[in-house]
């Protein structure tokens, strides 16, 4: 089956956007201890669905809403990382993995982990109570962006599910295999 057509992939992503916008705001109310990226389904999506500088400004957006919830941090630290980790993944989509039902939720678990590391570097480096552990990357740095990559995969499923009522195939999921997408 073919990709579809542009103004429903711009659709996806606003429709994306809106449902990682209200559970950034809405998941900490309902569950405090668990303080997922939920922008990483939205941003593992663009990198298949947009061009480069899309993509990136994409990033940016999510990553200023992130700057302005996270009130405890500097202005800017989670911008610099959602889009230092956008620009370092994205080059990589198609050279790294086929276009599988896998792909989405590996290509998030890849951006939640570099994210994590970039935002941590900008930590240590404007606040100086920042400090690496081993308990931390495991935690942060393993078991976190897995659990991104696990809502990756709910969210896909559930959203294709809803709209069409049949599972998802890969190739709808992420675009077409042939490359119409181009940087």
């Amino acid at each position: 089956m073919t990709i579809l057509r542009r103004k429903n992939k711009t659709s996806t992503l606003q429709t994306s956007f809106a449902a990682a916008l209200t559970a950034t705001l809405l998941a900490p109310a309902v569950v405090p201890d668990l303080p997922l990226h939920y922008f990483c389904p939205l941003i593992a999506l663009a990198f298949y669905r947009t061009h480069l500088i899309s993509c990136l400004w994409l990033a940016l957006v999510c990553g200023l809403v992130m700057d302005l919830i996270a009130s405890h941090h500097h202005m800017g630290i989670h911008s610099i990382a959602y889009c230092g980790s956008a620009a370092l993944i994205y080059r990589y989509k198609r050279h790294l993995f086929e276009d599988k039902i896998t792909t989405l939720p590996i290509m998030a678990f890849l951006f939640s982990a570099l994210n994590t590391c970039i935002a941590a570097t900008l930590y240590g480096a404007f606040e100086a109570s920042f400090t690496w552990s081993w308990q931390w990357i495991i935690c942060d740095v393993v078991l976190m962006p897995l659990l991104d990559g696990i809502l990756t995969i709910c969210c896909v499923m559930t959203v294709t599910f809803v709209r069409r009522g049949t599972p998802i195939a890969a190739e709808e999921m992420v675009g077409d295999p042939s490359g119409a997408v181009q940087e």
